[in-house]
């Protein structure tokens, strides 16, 4: 029996709908393995373009011909072809995903790295708008920074543990249309000097090593921006040079008792040697738990987990000692400039919360987690400008 047209038309809709069937279950995947269902979700959708585009030729072609004149071999043909581009852009699209998942896996950059593109030797780009370095610690250490824009105030952005400059990179040149923008790598992190073996470097000597850079930089009137472990460090500059600090701003920080109160030392021990003994499982496990939404797809749960499980895992315990020992209750009363945090929402469930830090001013973000900055750049940068514009109380 000789089929009607339409039916081959129909037909040519069968290959799409399977791609976008296979897109909804990557989606329900994504929760269990989210770099396979990245991946996937790139070869289904160059599969997707292809049938589609197919199926939409053959639907022109049955309502702008004479149904007499239409080859239903023909039809039958371009459906076999559509497949078969289908399926060779699917695996064209596994490649592409395949590249970008190992791509966002990449190992931070080594001190031998050359500046980024437009940048001379003496690390000024040629406009004069943004310049990178070190500044010589008194121990012979260095410390690695950089600076973007020329306009007051200027914001000192502080990463958080195992983590570098890059984290801020989502907001460095937004920001700095309007602001100069200062970013460093703390003591034994990115191009950052590595602290010597076995050393104990305690917060406070962290925030050292960032006052004298401020002091080499000349950098005044600061509002100091930390995330997690930089909100202690920003805590600890402004308590050692006020004159320098007009306001802090915490990222995912301060609130949460078992980061930021001092812990009993059986609990310090136990803590680093989950650590200590398989530690880019742990830092993995960590990441995927605290991070919880990606709004620009680029699969920042994958690079956040690859680049800090690429620390010196005796480098990261020893920070992750030191800032277990930090007190906020004993240094918060020492502040005398006015602090705010933006934090997760969704993550309070999971923290001991910290009561009674007077003049604190808390801002929460809903669905992120502990990087707001990266997992919702946008959003947080909004919340971060009405911080910065807005006259807070300190603490008294």
């Amino acid at each position: 029996m000789k089929r009607d047209p339409f039916d081959y038309v129909v037909f040519g809709f069968a290959p799409a709908a399977i791609c976008l069937l296979g897109l909804i279950l990557v989606f329900l995947l994504e929760r269990v393995l989210p770099r396979t269902a990245r991946v996937l979700r790139m070869g289904l959708l160059f599969a997707l373009a292809a049938t589609s585009m197919a199926a939409l030729l053959s639907f022109l072609a049955f309502i702008f011909t004479d149904r007499q004149s239409l080859d239903p071999l023909g039809l039958l043909l371009m459906n076999i072809a559509s497949i078969e581009a289908g399926g060779l852009l699917f695996l064209v699209g596994l490649c592409m995903g395949y590249v970008r998942m190992k791509h966002a896996a990449d190992l931070p950059p080594t001190e031998s790295s050359p500046p980024p593109e437009g940048h001379t030797r003496a690390g000024t780009n040629k406009d004069g708008t943004s310049r990178q370095g070190t500044v010589t610690l008194p121990d012979g250490r260095t410390l690695a920074w950089s600076q973007h824009g020329t306009r007051a105030p200027t914001l000192l952005l502080i990463h958080g543990w195992c983590c570098d400059q890059r984290f801020w990179d989502a907001q460095r040149e937004s920001l700095a249309r309007d602001f100069t923008v200062v970013t460093v790598d703390l003591a034994g992190h990115g191009l950052s000097s590595r602290l010597p073996a076995g050393s104990a470097y305690p917060i406070d000597a962290m925030a050292r090593d960032v006052v004298t850079a401020i002091e080499q930089l000349e950098l005044r009137e600061l509002i100091l921006v930390g995330h997690s472990l930089g909100g202690p460090v920003a805590l600890e500059i402004a308590i050692a040079r006020p004159d320098r600090c007009r306001k802090v701003i915490g990222v995912e920080t301060f609130t949460d008792a078992a980061m930021y109160r001092r812990r009993p030392p059986a609990e310090i021990t136990e803590r680093c040697n989950a650590f200590r003994a398989d530690f880019p499982k742990a830092m993995t496990a960590l990441v995927r738990m605290i991070t919880l939404h990606d709004a620009l797809g680029y699969g920042v749960a994958d690079w956040i987990a690859a680049t800090m499980s690429a620390q010196e895992p005796e480098t990261a315990v020893a920070v992750l000692d030191a800032l277990l020992r930090w007190d906020i209750d004993a240094r918060w009363p020492l502040l005398t400039r006015p602090v705010a945090t933006i934090n997760s929402a969704p993550l309070v469930p999971l923290i001991q919360p910290i009561e009674g830090l007077e003049g604190l001013e808390l801002e929460m973000m809903e669905r992120v987690g502990h990087f707001p900055m990266m997992e919702d750049p946008r959003g947080f940068e909004t919340r971060l400008r009405q911080l910065i514009g807005r006259n807070s109380a300190g603490p008294t």
